[in-house]
């Protein structure tokens, strides 16, 4: 099971587990405490399974991310959830991707070239003989959310500029993974700034009643997305 996450609002801090290690025993040396380490890694399953060579996120201050604004923001907050792969590899539908969640498409080589890495095209979408650097997957998803995230958010939600940034990171991490754009409801009372109704509606899903009987990690990462949308306001 690979483990690369963090806590929706920490500081990134990765750790290479080796042989011997434990989740325990990692937040004994680091000095946080296991419930915190959790947390900050939503989507382990099983906290007695971990790999050799798994990254894993070790909690820290709160502040640096919430001063990142814009794409750094929305990019910082998304990497916890979709976990981060430096090889290409198929996603639960089948379809080709790599880094932090990008599906390899036909536009992907006019992506890596605008994030400034076109030469590990070739390596990584045509021949997949080489990785990406998690700070050139972190180029590709900025990348990914000015061209295609950030637009369709703002389409959904006209008053976007408007919302706190906390709001803002939450709209444009769901509509990443579908699930704004999949509740036209939500959409409009949070166009209504009916934002504790927004939170409940945004809850009130299969997929969401399902993960929490199931016990994936898919309902925590909606949960904080609720939460960000509940606590919302518009700004002048």
């Amino acid at each position: 099971m690979k483990l690369f996450l963090s806590s929706f609002l920490s500081e990134q801090n990765a750790y290479t587990t080796k042989s011997g290690d434990s989740l325990s025993a990692i937040a004994r040396k680091h000095k946080v405490k296991l419930k915190d380490l959790l947390v900050a890694n939503p989507q382990i399953e099983d906290p007695n399974k971990i790999g050799i060579g798994d990254s894993i996120n070790i909690p820290g201050s709160k502040k640096k991310t919430q001063e990142l604004t814009g794409l750094a923001r929305y990019a910082a907050d998304l990497k916890p959830y979709e976990g981060f792969r430096s090889e290409r590899y198929d996603d639960h539908k089948g379809n080709p991707t790599v880094g932090y969640g990008h599906m390899i498409a036909p536009d992907s080589k006019k992506r890596f070239e605008a994030a400034g890495i076109g030469d590990q095209y070739h390596g990584v979408c045509v021949a997949g003989t080489c990785g990406l650097s998690e700070k050139d997957a972190d180029k590709l998803l900025q990348q990914d959310i000015k061209d295609i995230y950030e637009p369709r958010t703002r389409k959904l939600l006209p008053n976007f500029d408007k919302l706190n940034p906390e709001a803002q990171s939450a709209a444009v991490g769901s509509t990443f993974r579908g699930g704004l754009s999949g509740s036209p409801k939500t959409q409009e009372l949070l166009r209504q700034g009916k934002f504790k109704d927004a939170g409940k509606e945004f809850l009130d899903s299969k997929e969401y009643r399902e993960s929490v009987r199931q016990g994936t990690g898919v309902h925590k990462r909606m949960k904080k997305y609720a939460d960000a949308f509940s606590g919302a306001s518009y700004t002048k």
